[in-house]
């Protein structure tokens, strides 16, 4: 009976710190994202005069499982998302990308996920958006 509370006592030990790195990871991520977020806005107000950009999460709840959703409204026209623009909306949309944050300093820990701004540019270029559409 000793060794089976031994056991469940490690266990919820183990529990505990996975997912307090689950937490970190995600609070860390949403920092990351948040201040991305805002940095794009600016940069595509910036670029096409008055337009608006947002990065929006497919599944609030669950960031990591689905994705990011590019959307930008150009000046004068409405949301959409940025693979049903035009060539050159497309590339100013992802010149707006270039300007983003970067870490300055690599993630220590390596079971943490990778930096959150890395993780956002990356989840990004999975889905295809890059300056070269």
């Amino acid at each position: 009976m000793q060794e089976v509370e031994t056991v469940t006592g490690e266990r919820d030990v183990v529990r505990k710190a996975h997912d307090d790195l689950r937490k970190r990871r995600l609070d860390e991520f949403m920092s990351g994202f948040n201040t991305i977020t805002m940095k794009l806005k600016e940069m595509y107000q910036m670029i096409t005069l008055g337009g608006d950009a947002e990065l929006e999460l497919v599944d609030s709840l669950d960031p990591f499982s689905e994705g990011i959703v590019f959307s930008v409204r150009p000046p004068k026209k409405s949301w959409k998302n940025i693979s049903n623009l035009s060539g050159g909306e497309k590339t100013l949309s992802s010149l707006s990308l270039v300007g983003l944050p970067t870490p300055s300093t690599p993630i220590p820990n390596p079971n943490l996920s990778p930096h959150p701004i890395r993780a956002v540019g990356s989840a990004l270029i999975a889905q295809g958006h890059s300056a070269t559409e």
